[in-house]
């Protein structure tokens, strides 16, 4: 039996490298940018079973401890020393990391190479470039040009493995893939990730998005009334509904399924 000795990280994102309360450690649990519902945790979830699974073993603690223990054993090693342990235990060597979700605290790519003694190369988010240039004020005719020039010319080019785009979250997946022409697209994105504009002026938009696969409407309205049930229910909708990941209650599945009509 042939076995494997490297292990790739294939979709990762930087890692922060400061002090977390549990509150803000809370919210890295998520995708969502609003807090939890009163009552509830970001934390109270998969990914917070998982975490509180297979992290605190790394910082020589027994699975499944209180999320508070935890925070309190990475408190006492400090940001640095958590971070060597859990990235050093996961047995990685090569990590991809996308590059779009950044802001302070979080590790350079030199430093995650560090901490996680595996080699890391750059995924680099095509949304993020066109933005920065389109907040630079580059004139629309250019804007195309402009991003193929910043991306052939990144300080990071020789550690960049992957370019990649997030269109599919804000638009769907049905788009016309052609290339648009450098003009008219260069005037379109300039317009929709720059506001570039002017006060009262109707912005280029992308093109509309092809129709939907067959079945794919029903697919969205099933999805749509099972939302709104839990939206109703109001009191019991907790981290079941927080996030792109959220799912039906064990508690609304049940009473979701009619009953059997009983006898006296």
């Amino acid at each position: 039996m042939e076995v494997l000795t490297e292990l790739v990280d294939g979709h990762a994102h930087l890692v922060f490298g400061g002090e977390l309360d549990q509150p803000a450690f809370e919210q890295l649990c998520t995708e969502a940018d609003t807090p939890a519902p009163p009552g509830t945790s970001h934390a109270d979830s998969q990914l917070g079973v998982a975490v509180r699974r297979w992290c605190p073993p790394a910082l020589g603690l027994p699975a499944h401890l209180p999320l508070a223990d935890y925070l309190r054993r990475r408190a006492q090693l400090g940001p640095g020393e958590a971070n060597r342990l859990l990235l050093r235990a996961a047995g990685l060597t090569e990590v991809l990391v996308d590059t779009g979700i950044a802001g302070g605290g979080f590790l350079g790519l030199a430093d995650l190479a560090q901490a996680a003694s595996a080699t890391v190369r750059e995924v680099v988010r095509l949304e993020t470039v066109a933005e920065r240039l389109a907040a630079s004020g580059v004139a629309a005719p250019e804007f195309a040009g402009g991003v193929r020039a910043a991306l052939r010319g990144a300080p990071s080019c020789a550690a960049v493995v992957a370019g990649k785009a997030v269109l599919a979250y804000p638009h769907g997946i049905h788009r016309d893939p052609t290339r648009a022409p450098d003009r008219a697209g260069g005037a379109a994105a300039v317009g929709v990730v720059g506001g570039a504009a002017g006060a009262g002026a109707q912005a280029p938009r992308l093109p509309p998005a092809a129709a939907p696969a067959a079945g794919q409407d029903r697919v969205r309205e099933r999805h749509r009334r099972s939302r709104s049930r839990l939206t109703v229910r109001g009191s019991r909708a907790g981290p079941w509904t927080s996030g792109p990941r959220a799912c039906t209650p064990p508690t609304a599945r049940q009473e979701s399924r009619p009953r059997p009509a009983t006898t006296t």
